[in-house]
């Protein structure tokens, strides 16, 4: 990430004294600032750039280069913002584009940021990301500009992500969520649900610190329906996808886009296949990031997927922030990395009886030891980072996988315990640690998280809260 620091003036000191003479002299009180996060997107424009899509400021010269906004900043403001070039914008003749943010205290216009983007560099193809310090202006009314130019020749379309405005490093009090879905995880595999292989001793050491549900069932078991039902609470007949090629239901509301309502920043990075902005996944995300690997359904990207994540918390996101992580590592075709290939090789573990079914079964089992230790890394950047003890972690699947225990192989073609059964563990501030027996549902995850944030549920809701058999009420 770029940082800047304004220059401080003394223009903003006599604007902030004069606002205060004003106060005093109308005998109102002004109450401070709220120091939640002050989003300026007009819009929900979306624009691309490699993989990744974001809520979009579109500035397109020169019919409209540049955009302003007024706003009251808080204590310590920082503004955070991303800018680039899509590429499907990209115009012959163009060289590249200048981006620029100045600030307007009442007086002066102050350079807040410039930077270039030069279409020739394929380095440059990317999203950048700046934080820029207002503090020599906060607290006080201002406005701020954002425009583009061509840098030279003909003027491509330029770009500002989501620009967000608040207090450094002040979060507002609430709780983060964090979803984390590993792709075809069945829950039988894992040892906190009672498997002989030491297939997780990461998620075995969270399970015994969380609220850990023993007989949680997905909605369906495909990736695109149950997921959309982990996104919106809703079985697949209500929330329009029931193989996974259609499109979420218009007026469908998801998990992302209640809680950016309430004020949070969104975020998701996914693999592959079916969880497609296009469908309706990307609704209330600022930024989505889908890792298509070249052929339909390639091996899992979870070192990439984690990767990304972990880069995007290290920004810092503004706070409160809602966080979903999907890997397909688990999916078949089952390629652990090499220096897994070892595992569980000389162990009596009973398993299929065909050698081309246990070969897949094993090596099934090295790919969740491997997105294991990849979750390790991950909570490990959460706890370095404070997160943890701030945020509501979920962990979970959308469905199982099936070796022939009932004649079905994969995953699609049958309802059985291993299809249908999948983990569910929730972690954070004031979630007791235990297990619960009661037959649960992927749909109780939206209702669950938005009770324990204090965010009202969307009026469709099929799920329940699961927050009181938690807290054993």
């Amino acid at each position: 990430m770029t940082r800047v620091r304004s220059r401080a003036l003394a223009a903003p000191v006599l604007l902030a004294l004069g606002l205060l003479a004003l106060v005093a002299c109308s005998g109102e009180s002004s109450a401070p600032p709220d120091p939640g996060p002050i989003r300026l997107l007009p819009s929900e424009a979306v624009a691309t750039i490699g993989p990744e899509t974001r809520l979009a400021l579109i500035l397109k010269p020169p019919a409209l280069a540049e955009r302003s906004f007024d706003l009251v900043l808080p204590e310590s403001a920082v503004l955070r913002f991303g800018y680039g070039i899509p590429h499907a914008s990209r115009v012959e003749g163009a060289a590249g584009a200048v981006f620029r943010v100045d600030l307007d205290d009442g007086e002066t216009l102050h350079p807040i940021f410039q930077g270039r983007v030069d279409l020739r560099d394929p380095k440059q193809q990317r999203w950048f990301d700046v934080e820029a310090d207002l503090s020599a202006f906060a607290p006080g009314a201002v406005s701020l500009r954002f425009a583009v130019a061509p840098d030279a020749g003909k003027p491509p379309l330029g770009v500002f992500s989501d620009p967000v405005v608040q207090a450094a490093d002040a979060p507002d009090g609430r709780r983060n969520l964090i979803i984390v879905s590993l792709d075809t995880l069945r829950a039988r595999n894992l040892g906190s649900y009672g498997y002989g292989r030491d297939t997780s001793p990461f998620f075995d050491q969270l399970a015994r610190q969380g609220a850990l549900f023993e007989n949680a069932i997905t909605t369906s078991v495909t990736t695109g329906p149950s997921h959309m039902s982990l996104f919106t609470g809703l079985y697949p007949v209500n929330h329009g996808l029931s193989t996974g090629l259609e499109h979420k239901a218009d007026r469908v509301q998801t998990l992302a886009e209640t809680l950016r309502r309430a004020g949070y920043q969104t975020a998701a990075f996914t693999e592959n296949g079916y969880i497609v902005r296009s469908r309706g996944f990307g609704r209330g995300f600022s930024e989505y990031t889908e890792n298509r690997a070249p052929k339909r359904r390639g091996p899992g990207e979870v070192r990439l997927t984690f990767g990304q994540a972990q880069k995007w918390l290290a920004r810092p996101p503004p706070e409160p922030f809602h966080l979903f992580i999907h890997t397909y590592e688990v999916h078949s075709p089952f390629r652990p990395p090499r220096e897994y290939a070892e595992l569980f090789r000389d162990d009596a573990h009973p398993g299929p009886e065909d050698p081309a079914l246990r070969r897949q079964r094993d090596n099934y089992d090295r790919e969740i030891r491997f997105v294991d230790d990849k979750l390790r890394e991950l909570v490990a950047a959460l706890d370095a980072r404070g997160l943890r003890g701030r945020s509501l972690l979920v962990i979970t699947a959308d469905h199982g996988e099936e070796f022939h225990e009932h004649g079905y192989y994969q995953h699609g073609g049958a309802v059985f315990d291993e299809s249908l059964r999948i983990p569910l563990l929730f972690l954070g501030p004031d979630v007791p640690a235990g297990r619960h027996g009661g037959q649960v549902s992927l749909i109780d995850v939206l209702p669950t998280a938005l009770d324990y944030l204090g965010v009202e549920a969307p009026p469709e809701t099929d799920g329940v809260s699961l927050l009181p058999a938690i807290r054993g009420e």
